[in-house]
């Protein structure tokens, strides 16, 4: 779980920091060339893509749920390697971990459909606005409920986590626990008729 952990944070900052850099058909191959290998390696029976997508999917929901509070194991797992082998000041907390697995989730889903990474980078630019650097004190606390309340109103459905919980969320975690490659384009237009 452990080597997990980092792998899992070399993949974020790789997306985080070098996205324009990585090809998505290059990632693709090589990922599918390993995904066959390391199958071979520990089951050595018929090798079913369809079976390790499930699996990447079930690790990556984990993730995306360890600032939930349910799963200790992990969040442990998240705090020591942060006190082991990362800066103080290097966000790794289990909430942008959840964030980051849901941004991870979105890159899997769209390396092993699309040619390009537009979605990954549109998701991103929303983030992005959705930091509301343009306002300030009251203005931005009453953006900050505007945009929450129809984030959810508009999205929630599109969450494991219920509206309910999702009201004490922060922006960010709200956009990475509702959006998907399919509702992306409509998060985008909402957030863009708020934000002006």
């Amino acid at each position: 779980m452990d080597e997990q952990v980092k792998q899992f944070y070399d993949v974020v900052m790789l997306t985080v920091y070098r996205l324009d850099e990585l090809d998505i058909n290059e990632v693709r191959k090589k990922y599918l060339k390993r995904a066959e290998k390391e199958w071979y390696d520990r089951k050595g029976s018929a090798y079913d893509i369809q079976e390790i997508i499930a699996d990447v999917r079930k690790q990556l929901y984990r993730y995306s749920m360890v600032d939930s509070g349910e799963d200790a194991e992990l969040k442990k797992y998240i705090n020591d390697f942060k006190a082991l082998y990362l800066n103080s000041k290097v966000e790794f907390s289990p909430q942008f971990v959840a964030c980051e697995a849901s941004l991870v989730r979105l890159m899997y889903e769209v390396m092993l459909e699309a040619d390009n990474w537009d979605s990954v980078k549109k998701a991103l630019a929303i983030e992005k606005k959705l930091e509301l650097d343009q306002y300030e004190g009251k203005e931005k606390g009453a953006k900050v409920r505007e945009l929450r309340e129809m984030l959810i109103k508009e999205f929630a459905s599109y969450s494991t986590i219920p509206a309910n919980i999702l009201k004490g969320k922060n922006l960010k975690r709200i956009l990475w626990a509702v959006v998907d490659k399919d509702n992306l384009d409509e998060i985008q237009e909402k957030v863009a008729q708020l934000i002006k």
